[in-house]
């Protein structure tokens, strides 16, 4: 029998994983000019070993930090307290453009609907 896991630990391992895909696995494999294809790498690999209900608790939590008023402050110090203090985020050139953590959060909500549509 599986146990539950809170949305806490989901988004930490989720956090993790994307961190450690983005620096070990995935980006010593090759060098990567396409960063989309990398991030879709990462995130397939992050979302994998959650069930339905785990992924819609993930689906959910993005949604309130995205929804915020500042969602690149507010994932960044989410982020930071739950993840080894790697920075690999910059800021987007274009005022209107999502910056680098919101465009990556955003790809992992995309994912989960995906995952989840899929699955059905």
């Amino acid at each position: 029998m599986r146990v539950a896991k809170n949305v806490q630990q989901i988004f930490e391992s989720t956090c993790l994983s994307i961190d450690l895909g983005f620096y070990y696995k995935h980006a010593s494999k090759k060098p990567w000019n396409d960063i989309d294809e990398l991030l879709q790498n990462v995130i397939a690999d992050a979302l994998a070993p959650y069930d339905r209900s785990e992924l819609i608790t993930l689906r959910d939590c993005l949604d309130q930090l995205l929804s915020s008023n500042e969602p690149a402050e507010v994932l960044t110090e989410t982020w930071n307290r739950m993840k080894p203090l790697t920075a690999f985020f910059g800021d987007a050139e274009d005022a209107s453009a999502d910056t680098g953590i919101v465009h990556v959060f955003k790809q992992v909500r995309r994912a989960i609907e995906e995952k989840l549509t899929t699955a059905e």
